[in-house]
């Protein structure tokens, strides 16, 4: 029971959220006092659990189709106590926030706004859903960058804001393969997304084109790496990302290209993720 509810929560999803928005914060000039870790962090996370959770919620019938014994109102507990776990999370992250600053209760308020319509009306409409989702990915990343951007030197700011870049398109891409999965589902459920409306050539056309959106950006900035101007530090960094999750990169339009059957399109939606979680350990590389 502990193993599905682990796995319904998307307790390992929370777990990278932390770990990303951490990561990026010990990128800057000064050490943080545990307290400033402390509310950033966990009022993230909190609103991301409550926005895993209103998705859920209105994915109860859908997942039936799509994801059958996956989603976490099939726990009882979760069903008689929705409205209390759903007000209680983001009432704690925004305590949290409000301890610590004005900017972000705005920005936390903001996102609980985005999930919360993502949820109801935007997951099922025409790209808006997807684009949604990319977004709320790469704030992880500009987070600190909104908050303390001058505690920041200039080449851990451009790698912030590559990393922001970077999440969004494969963030934005993933989400595109997760539609193409759940087309039945969906489609069932009155849905108008992307990978509903457009045939299967035409979604691995715009895929490609995405993916290799993401792979230009990755190989623009493994360029300037090599540019003792631009990157001074030890070379990690550079092979990292050249010889690592830049040809995992490539790998994925590869993969668009061959996918066919559902298990393929499983399977790329894996190491599209396996692409987002190196971009995560990058930031403690460096």
């Amino acid at each position: 029971m502990f193993k599905q509810l682990f796995i319904s929560s998307r307790a390992g999803n929370l777990l990278i959220i932390g770990l990303a928005l951490s990561f990026a914060m010990q990128k800057s000039l000064v050490i943080f006092p545990l307290l400033t870790y402390i509310c950033i962090v966990l009022s993230t996370v909190l609103v991301a659990s409550a926005g895993y959770l209103i998705n859920d919620y209105y994915d109860q019938e859908i997942d039936k189709i799509n994801k059958p014994n996956k989603n976490i109102f099939r726990f009882k507990f979760i069903q008689k106590h929705f409205t209390k776990l759903y007000l209680g999370l983001n009432a704690v992250a925004i305590l949290f926030s409000f301890w610590y600053s004005w900017k972000l209760v705005i920005i936390d308020v903001l996102c609980i706004g985005i999930l919360f319509a993502y949820s109801k009306w935007w997951k099922k409409s025409f790209l808006i859903g997807n684009i949604s989702m990319a977004i709320m990915q790469a704030i992880i990343f500009a987070l600190p960058l909104i908050l303390f951007y001058n505690y920041f030197d200039k080449f851990a700011q451009y790698f912030l804001m590559v990393l922001g870049g970077f999440a969004f398109v494969f963030s934005w891409l993933r989400e595109w393969v997760k539609d193409i999965e759940d087309r039945v589902g969906d489609e069932a459920a009155g849905g108008k997304t992307v990978a509903i409306r457009w045939s299967i050539q035409q979604n691995k056309n715009g895929l490609i084109f995405l993916a290799s959106l993401g792979v230009i950006i990755l190989v623009a900035f493994t360029s300037l790496l090599w540019s003792d101007s631009f990157y001074t530090s030890e070379g990690v960094l550079t092979y990292f990302f050249s010889f690592l999750i830049t040809p995992v990169a490539i790998r994925s339009i590869y993969m668009i290209y061959k996918s066919e059957e559902p298990a393929d399109w499983a399977k790329l939606s894996g190491w599209i993720k396996l692409i987002m979680l190196l971009g995560v350990l990058s930031l403690k590389i460096v």
